[in-house]
Formats: structure tokens, C-alpha cells, sequence
């Protein structure tokens, strides 16, 4: 075997596995080796993101409370509470011929209080929120003025209802008053001819104001009764509480109902009430 054969191939594994890599931009093991994993880098770089992160908030906080304590605290008071140190606001007003306690000028005519600080949070020039303030405070003018119509205008829908209701039921009563007064001279007369005998109501207003001409008898009991009314008449809701009262008390009789029952005791039993609205139920 010739020696060319017995060293080995310059393009076989077995002599590319005997070099080093020297590949430029390639790390050495031992470069590679002495780094740390990747994985911990940015585990450590997020962690710090992290602290950075909770620090600004804490410092952020810390100087919120300070602006807020500082705009509560008064100017013209002590540095610090039981101490004789005095602030330079109020040092500077005490030099000017403040007394505590008193207006300031001459004639102490003047507010006793500084003026409030008015903290300007954005970043806007001064007076650049003018017309948006203008504009809302009209935007609420109108719908001020717009709420007080509607409200005006329901409190009149409302009191027109009111009054239409009371006028109806005057209406009612009104006719309620002219059935009970008819139903009571047909029952009084009834029982005037029974008897041989005219027993007149307690008032004129217990009949109909038109009284049929039943003779001198019944003018006579008329003006008896006129003459034993005393005082003004009652309202016409007391007029028919009372007519419908003297028709169930006399004669059984219920003006809803329509009816004249037998007894006193039927007309406890079979009635729903001496009022319109038991029947109406």
C-alpha cells in the first residue's frame, strides 16, 4: 500500500472531526461555556423592568399625598403644629400689619381667609378651556330652563286633571243629591198618604227644590221645615250622606241599589254598603 493511501482524506469525517471550529463570528467553547443561559438574562433584566416600574408608582404616590396635604394645610398657619416656626406667607402678611382673626385694610373690611389655590393639572394654556366652559355652562342653562318647562307643564297637565276630577265629581254628587232628593218626597209622601198625615222632612233641601203644588198642607210643612233650618246649608256631599241616611233609617231604602228592602235587617244583609263605592266594587 502506497503511503498516499495510508494517510487519511482531508474531505473525510474522520479529519474534519480532528479540526476546530475557527468559523469567524463563532464563539469558542470556553467562550461559550463561561456565558450565562440566555434564560436567566431575561429573567433578571424583567425583574429589574419590574422594581423600576413599582418604584416610579411609589414615588408617584408619595407626591400625590404631599400636593394634597400641602393644598389642605392653610397658608397663614405654623409650620408645624405647636411650633413657633412660622410659614413665610404668613410670616410676610404679620410684617404687612396682619392680626389673625381680622379683615385685612385699614378699616379690617378685607376677607379673613387667603384665596383657595386653584391647582391647573393639564397641560393646556390659560384660559384655553374658556369657551368649553362657556358652552357647557349654557348646554346646562338650557337643559335647566328645558327641565323647569316640562316640570311646569306637568304640574299644569296635573292640575288640570285635578280639577277636572273634582269638577266631574261634583257632577256625581250633583246628580246623585237630585235622585236621593226625588226618591225621598216620593217615600215621604207615601207614607204621608198612609198615615193620613204629612210628616215633614228636617230641612227643605231633603226634597227637590221644585216642590209640586200639593196643597196649603204641604206649603205649610215646607215652611216649617224652612223655618226649623238653622244656619247655611250643608255642602252637597253632607246633603246626600244625610238624604241617603234618612232613606235606609225610614224606609229601608237604598238609593245605589235601587231598592226597597223589607226590613232593616235585609237591608244590613243584602247591601254592600251606604256608599257609592260599595256598589261600584
Amino acid at each position: 500500500m502506497s503511503k498516499i493511501e495510508e494517510e487519511d482524506d482531508f474531505m473525510s469525517d474522520s479529519f474534519l472531526a480532528q479540526l476546530s471550529d475557527v468559523r469567524p463570528g463563532l464563539n469558542s467553547a470556553a467562550r461559550r461555556s463561561a456565558q450565562p443561559p440566555a434564560s436567566s438574562k431575561s429573567q433578571s433584566t424583567s425583574s429589574g423592568k419590574w422594581d423600576r416600574a413599582a418604584k416610579q408608582q411609589e414615588k408617584k404616590a408619595k407626591q400625590a399625598e404631599a400636593l394634597q396635604t400641602a393644598l389642605a394645610t392653610p397658608l397663614l398657619t405654623e409650620a408645624s403644629p405647636g411650633s413657633d416656626t412660622l410659614t413665610a406667607a404668613r410670616s410676610m402678611m404679620l410684617r404687612m400689619g396682619y392680626q389673625p382673626g381680622r379683615g385685612l385694610g385699614r378699616a379690617e373690611q378685607g376677607r379673613l381667609e387667603p384665596v383657595s389655590l386653584s391647582l391647573k393639572a393639564d397641560r393646556s394654556g390659560l384660559g384655553h378651556l374658556a369657551p368649553q366652559q362657556a358652552a357647557s355652562r349654557k348646554r346646562a342653562a338650557a337643559a335647566a330652563a328645558a327641565a323647569n318647562a316640562e316640570a311646569e307643564v306637568a304640574a299644569s297637565a296635573a292640575d288640570f286633571r285635578l280639577r277636572m276630577s273634582a269638577k266631574f265629581a261634583r257632577a256625581d254628587v250633583g246628580a246623585d243629591l237630585a235622585r236621593a232628593q226625588r226618591a225621598c218626597r216620593r217615600l215621604d209622601t207615601e207614607a204621608a198618604n198612609e198615615a193620613g198625615e204629612i210628616s215633614p222632612p228636617p230641612a227643605a233641601w231633603f226634597w227637590p227644590p221644585e216642590l209640586p203644588d200639593e196643597g196649603a198642607a204641604l206649603e205649610e210643612s215646607a215652611d216649617d221645615a224652612d223655618e226649623q233650618q238653622d244656619g247655611e246649608e250643608p255642602s252637597p256631599e253632607e246633603q246626600l250622606r244625610l238624604v241617603v241616611d234618612r232613606l235606609r233609617r225610614l224606609y229601608s231604602y237604598c238609593l245605589w241599589c235601587g231598592h226597597r228592602f223589607d226590613s232593616p235587617t235585609c237591608l244590613l244583609s243584602d247591601c254592600p254598603g251606604p256608599e257609592r263605592a260599595d256598589h261600584d266594587s
